[in-house]
């Protein structure tokens, strides 16, 4: 254990940005503000050359600590947010970029805690920032959509506070390395496992409990579809693997055909329906759902190969979704629409954003040296020893995403144009072009590599 407080820091660094835009100007916010963000990022990737767990404790609920596990979510948000802050709005810039900051605080507050009190405040709390986001600089339809967005997550998330404390009530604490392995009358486990998945489920989100995911996404700023896809999901599959397997052993292998049976759903009906939609937005919020599903599996397969895949595959949908709603957020920004049918022959009209978009779209559909395939490629590996059936159910969804990725790609980047080119700015700027770009490089890194993420994530002891 180190002497330093390496994740109380890593905490505080955020907030301290988020403070410091209180007394520079609007012009300068900006780079104060990313500033903010990137110093976290910098200190996870020092902490990610530590070979060593970090735990820290203090008081009665604040109990934090760091495994390549946690580490793995708490890389992935630090380096997303600063990308999606780039995506910043005209107006109250400052504002914005604070609540950033305080959703990324609260955000490694959750990924870092081990006490249960201190997570749920935290899981629970990444709603409050969320809602400002969406609520002040969202769509026209933002309003029903952000209260949609948080009555259900809040909602899912009070059935976890009860079974949260029932387990108080059984053990008399709050920590989770003090309850892991302590054994629960199987009725009083089955409930208590209940209480979690509703609110990991809806986070996930899981089949049927997704609806809220498509309006948010669709009235969502560009930045905040980046850091909602590609980090606040995460929190229902981390809540999974940190909190309600270890838990709930015994609950999670009898309820994991239950769990085989929803995420199955949501890869082929969320497929089916993305083929369906006319606006752009709303089919890559589709197709999360479906690649969110694909981690489920592989988390509750049980199976050492499956599981390292859906945490791989979180991870690389963290890095593809953000890219994908950022490359959809530039057309908007550049068209003001998110409608296929006004787009055609982008490949002539805007060949840098085109040729960025198509890498993108390579690791949506799972091509091999992508981190999309390594992922993919895992879960069906480790299912296919006792769960194959369920493994040939993976592998077809996975044809459907590809055939609804590639379908978007003929309709708007081949054919006639329909839409001028623009002239003077380019598309895209500079800013968006080196955040593309960043996205991509560790999208290919971690297909190339993928041993920098599985090393990580298995070469440590859990906290």
């Amino acid at each position: 254990m180190t002497q330093f407080p390496f994740i109380t820091f890593l905490l505080l660094l955020p907030l301290l940005g988020a403070v410091s835009l209180c007394f520079v100007k609007e012009e300068k916010a900006l780079w104060v503000g990313v500033g903010g963000a990137v110093a976290p990022f910098i200190l996870a990737c020092m902490m990610a050359a530590i070979p060593e767990n970090f735990t820290e404790s203090r008081g009665l609920f604040y109990h934090v600590g760091m495994d390549g596990l946690s580490l793995s979510f708490v890389l992935l948000t630090t380096f997303l947010t600063p990308l999606a802050m780039l995506m910043k709005p005209t107006h109250h810039v400052r504002l914005y970029l604070g609540l950033f900051l305080v959703l990324e605080s609260f955000l490694l507050a959750a990924f870092t805690a081990l006490n249960l009190v201190m997570f749920y405040v935290s899981f629970e709390a990444v709603l409050v920032p969320m809602f400002f986001l969406i609520g002040l600089w969202g769509g026209k339809n933002r309003v029903p959509a952000t209260f949609k967005f948080f009555l259900y997550t809040a909602a899912g998330s009070v059935f976890m506070f009860v079974g949260i404390l029932v387990l108080y009530h059984y053990y008399g604490s709050f920590d989770l390395a003090f309850l892991k392995g302590r054994t629960l009358p199987l009725p009083v486990e089955k409930w208590l496992w209940v209480s979690f998945f509703l609110a990991f489920a809806v986070k996930t989100p899981l089949w049927p409990l997704h609806t809220w995911l498509p309006d948010a996404h669709v009235e969502a700023p560009t930045g905040v579809s980046m850091i909602l896809a590609g980090v606040l999901l995460k929190l229902g599959g981390y809540g999974f693997l940190r909190y309600m397997m270890p838990l709930f052993p015994t609950a999670s292998a009898l309820y994991a055909p239950v769990v085989f049976g929803l995420s199955a759903c949501g890869l082929i009906l969320m497929s089916l329906i993305a083929f369906a939609q006319s606006d752009m937005k709303r089919m890559v919020a589709y197709l999360s759902v479906s690649h969110m599903a694909v981690a489920t599996f592989g988390v509750f397969s049980f199976e050492s190969y499956a599981r390292m895949g859906g945490i791989f595959q979180m991870i690389s949908h963290g890095l593809t979704s953000a890219a994908l709603f950022l490359a959809v957020g530039i057309l908007h920004r550049a068209y003001g629409t998110y409608s296929i049918e006004c787009y055609g022959g982008l490949f002539k009209a805007l060949p840098r954003w085109s040729f960025l978009f198509f890498l993108i779209c390579l690791s949506a559909i799972g091509f091999p040296l992508t981190s999309g395939f390594v992922g993919e490629f895992l879960v069906i590996l480790g299912l296919g020893d006792h769960h194959g059936w369920w493994a040939g159910v993976v592998a077809l969804s996975f044809i459907l995403s590809a055939a609804v990725v590639l379908w978007l790609i003929a309709r708007i980047l081949f054919g006639y144009e329909k839409l001028p080119v623009l002239k003077g700015e380019g598309v895209p700027n500079p800013i968006e072009t080196l955040a593309l770009i960043l996205l991509i490089l560790a999208i290919f890194v971690l297909g190339i590599q993928p041993n920098l993420l599985i090393h990580l994530v298995g070469g440590l002891h859990a906290a």
